[in-house]
């Protein structure tokens, strides 16, 4: 199955080396309809990779003081910073349009009739534009959904039936649960820049769903949080307004010097014909950053583009994305215009970044609580632990706790752990762990 010149060769020559034009032409009119955050250059950074592999490099780097020293005596050596890194080949990915049979008689139908090449032209053009705006949604998917959640599948280039799965590497040290699950507070914000400021990082920007910022401007500690900024004197029994937007953001920002990166982005997907509306940005994942350049978009170039097919119309669009058109009889004839690319977008420095989990956080038990007439266990982490010996484990890990806290306490201390914090406490309370 050969490809072979387009059977509209003399439309295609037309407005083939204008495609990119063209495309700039079609976003304009769309808008803010459709954004595209992972062109822009000051959230990732544009890198070409001539092996077509990507890596990624993050320095957890924190600055200690020097030491006053004796004359003639050794400097002190100070540990070097940890570097985490990550690596492996850039993904393809690929769309197609395709005219079966019966549309290509009826376009040259069109044809001999006269007067319709503008419409051919025009019919020609949109595939063409569909498939580039095709791989733009799905770079934007592959960024948003990676950047929430710390991973993205991504077809593998060598298997194509399989899919490639790029994790980014978050740190556990810096995620942390809600107190309640599903729940986000602005005290889960404070805990979040409180293990900042003692990285010696600083948190620029917040990144969230629009849903889970929604709900987090109509919780009590916002409505108070706006209230102080305006000097409003009121009392625990007051009925204070839900914030608007920009009165919500502007105390965030003096509060903590945050802007909001309020993400409500839907993309398209079809499958066997039936399309699916997707929000690929997690609204159960809240993420803090230090920068706002917050990693780079990797590109490679395709082997087709370097051993290009004679007779095949090409255009190569923001320097990664391959479209053609062409003809082939398969066994049908078809003429098909398709779109390819090797890249994806790589979140960089992840130890200056922080997340939320509204999905990481226990709770209580109150099957297991009811049961408990005597409170003298606790149910956690899937398993019994007797209270009093729990407590003693996690004061001996240094959380302030009463030697009296009732379940929902000991599951809330817990819930405002970091990940790598809370797997420490699990690892220490084996012993608190009643058998059977």
């Amino acid at each position: 199955m050969q490809k072979v010149s387009s059977l509209f060769k003399k439309y295609l020559d037309r407005f083939f080396p204008l495609l990119s034009t063209l495309v700039e032409k079609i976003n304009d009119k769309r808008g803010n309809q459709l954004t595209y955050l992972h062109k822009d250059t000051a959230i990732l950074k544009k890198t070409f990779s001539a092996d077509n592999k990507w890596e990624s490099a993050s320095v957890n780097s924190q600055y200690v003081a020097a030491d006053f020293v004796a004359m003639d005596s050794p400097l002190p050596l100070k540990s070097r910073p940890t570097v985490h890194t990550g690596n492996g080949k850039l993904p393809k990915s690929g769309i197609a349009r395709v005219l079966i049979e019966s549309e290509i008689t009826e376009l040259q139908v069109m044809e001999a009739q006269g007067g319709n090449a503008q419409r051919i032209a025009r019919i020609l053009a949109d595939n063409a534009i569909s498939c580039d705006a095709g791989l733009d949604e799905l770079m934007e998917y592959a960024f948003l959904y990676g950047f929430s959640n710390g991973f993205v599948a991504m077809p593998d280039v060598d298997h194509p039936d399989q899919l490639m799965r790029l994790k980014y590497g978050y740190l556990d040290e810096n995620t942390f649960g809600t107190a309640d699950k599903g729940v986000v507070t602005i005290s889960d914000f404070r805990r979040v820049f409180e293990k900042a400021e003692e990285d010696q990082n600083t948190i620029i920007k917040v990144w969230i769903a629009k849903s889970t910022y929604d709900a987090l401007r109509k919780t009590r500690e916002a409505r108070e949080l706006v209230a102080d900024m305006e000097d409003r004197v009121y009392t625990d029994e007051s009925v204070l307004p839900i914030p608007s937007t920009n009165k919500f953001d502007q105390a965030m920002e003096d509060e903590f010097g945050i802007t909001f990166q309020v993400i409500n982005r839907t993309v398209k997907f079809e499958k066997n014909g039936t399309p699916t509306n997707v929000k690929p940005w997690n609204p159960n994942r809240v993420i803090f950053v230090c920068n706002e350049q917050v990693g780079e978009f990797v590109y490679g170039r395709l082997a087709e583009d370097r051993n290009r097919v004679n007779g095949v119309n090409y255009n190569l669009i923001d320097d990664f994305k391959l479209i053609s058109e062409y003809s082939m009889n398969e066994p049908s004839l078809v003429e098909k215009t398709t779109g390819q690319c090797l890249a994806a977008p790589i979140i960089e420095d992840v130890d200056q970044l922080y997340v939320l989990d509204l999905n990481a956080s226990e709770e209580v038990n109150e099957t297991a609580e009811a049961a408990d007439s005597t409170d003298q266990y606790v149910t956690i982490w899937g398993a019994k632990y007797t209270k009093s010996a729990l407590i003693a484990v996690m004061k001996a890990q240094g959380i302030s706790i009463a030697v009296n806290a009732t379940d929902a306490t000991i599951v809330k201390k817990i819930n405002e752990l970091s990940e790598e914090d809370e797997a420490a406490l699990k690892t220490a309370a084996e012993s608190a762990k009643v058998n059977g």
